[in-house]
């Protein structure tokens, strides 16, 4: 299911309230954007059950915090607060409890309003480059520019620049359209 979620073409979004830990956590790192509140604490502390994280969460902890730091959090269990977490980069934002439903769904009618086929083609460029060489990355990207090219949502995203207003990009059924 957390793969499920990471592997999806539309972005998503998490709010991290309290205590988000283990499973939670896993979810969490699945997703492309992370948004907490400042009473937030996330961790994998399954070595203090005698186990390790195994829906994903060991991995993508590595790939984001890099294995020296990784092993710190993972062999000690440790919980990070909210203003740690932000400075690893394993949350994006530190929103007040009372605002942060508002923010994400600013965020998210930010989203809606960008081209299905980008997000889509972004989306699975950076899931294939994450841990491709350079010059992977590099064709990656002249590929999905070629592909997003001649789209009506490019066509209509230069027609709206020129005219100074916010493109209209039409709604997708991305596993047909691309």
């Amino acid at each position: 299911m957390i793969e499920a979620v990471e592997n999806l073409s539309k972005p998503t979004i998490a709010l991290l309230r309290g205590y988000v830990l283990g499973a939670g956590t896993e979810l969490a790192l699945a997703c492309d954007i992370r948004i907490g509140t400042p009473d937030v604490e996330i961790g994998l502390p399954e070595i203090r059950l005698g186990m390790v994280p195994a829906s994903g969460g060991l991995t993508r902890i590595v790939k984001a915090l890099g294995p020296l730091r990784a092993r710190y959090y993972l062999l000690l269990g440790r919980r990070i607060k909210a203003e740690e977490a932000i400075q690893l980069g394993l949350i994006h934002e530190i929103v007040d409890q009372a605002k942060a439903h508002d923010r994400v769904m600013e965020i998210a009618k930010d989203l809606m309003s960008l081209s299905p086929l980008a997000i889509k083609a972004l989306k699975e460029a950076i899931r294939l480059i994450q841990d491709s060489p350079m010059e992977v990355g590099f064709d990656l990207e002249r590929k999905a520019f070629a592909l997003l090219r001649y789209s009506q949502d490019f066509q209509e995203g230069i027609r709206a620049f020129k005219e100074r207003r916010q493109p209209r990009f039409q709604a997708y059924n991305v596993a047909k359209d691309y």
